[in-house]
């Protein structure tokens, strides 16, 4: 499970760049925008679970891992706990920008407010 996540996660990553260097026409697409943030949220929670499941079973029951005693949580597990936040943090970024192209395009699509309404000058006083 948390090699596919991890899968998951360098395609996110991928799709993420392709976005930012406007090699994909993503940047302004709702649709993939929130399918991305979508996708990276689900791969965090799963690498949370998958965390708390491992973090869980070491301490309990240390004969799953083969050769327990030379195996510890260590900076890989760190790195991985640190993955999950980023993931979590990258897809909800995601979102919200998704968020914000929705409401560009709506604000857009919008006929202007008091359009045809010219609001005359003053006229000068002289005194």
């Amino acid at each position: 499970m948390m090699t596919l996540t991890m899968l998951a996660e360098l395609v996110i990553l991928a799709l993420i760049i392709l976005f930012i260097l406007n090699i994909c026409r993503g940047r302004n697409s709702f649709g993939a925008l929130m399918s991305v943030g979508v996708a990276a949220i689900v791969c965090g929670v799963v690498t949370g679970i998958c965390i708390l499941i491992f973090g869980t079973m070491s301490v309990v029951n240390r004969q799953w891992i083969q050769n327990p005693d030379k195996n510890y949580l260590s900076f890989s597990f760190g790195l991985m706990v640190m993955s999950g936040f980023m993931v979590l943090f990258e897809g909800f970024c995601a979102a919200f920008s998704a968020a914000q192209v929705r409401y560009d395009q709506k604000k857009s699509e919008e006929k202007p407010r008091y359009a045809g309404h010219m609001i005359k000058p003053a006229p000068p006083l002289y005194l």
